[in-house]
């Protein structure tokens, strides 16, 4: 798996929590993603998916991690983004990163609340 750029947040707006965006490669397949999309056609369904093989596009993931002490709680991400440069893509992660980061935050909270309720279920058991 590839990782382009990768930015992390830390300090007082996330506390406890620490905070990675990156991009990743998309697992979904290209062609699989835009097989039953007629807006669009084969050849250029072919075309694009030959420009990614040879690194003239990007079919990409944007993730945000959120971990605590070290350990991944929480993630949320956007797929099936194609870009034609990383200045594009770059420019998204400035742009959309804290909506990603708001999920991903949620989602760890989410996941704590659970772990948390099942460890005292378990203790007064």
């Amino acid at each position: 798996m590839s990782n382009w750029q990768k930015l992390n947040y830390s300090g007082d707006q996330f506390r406890p929590f620490h905070i990675r965006v990156d991009y990743c490669d998309e697992v979904v397949d290209f062609r699989d993603m835009y097989r039953f999309d007629d807006a669009v056609g084969a050849e250029w369904i072919d075309q694009t998916e030959k420009e990614i093989q040879d690194g003239y596009k990007y079919w990409v993931i944007l993730r945000a991690r959120v971990f605590l002490a070290g350990i991944e709680i929480g993630s949320h991400s956007l797929g099936g983004l194609l870009f034609d440069n990383t200045d594009q893509m770059e420019s998204m992660m400035q742009s959309d990163f804290e909506d990603i980061i708001g999920e991903a935050v949620s989602v760890a909270r989410h996941n704590l609340k659970q772990m948390a309720e099942a460890m005292a279920e378990r203790v007064t058991a």
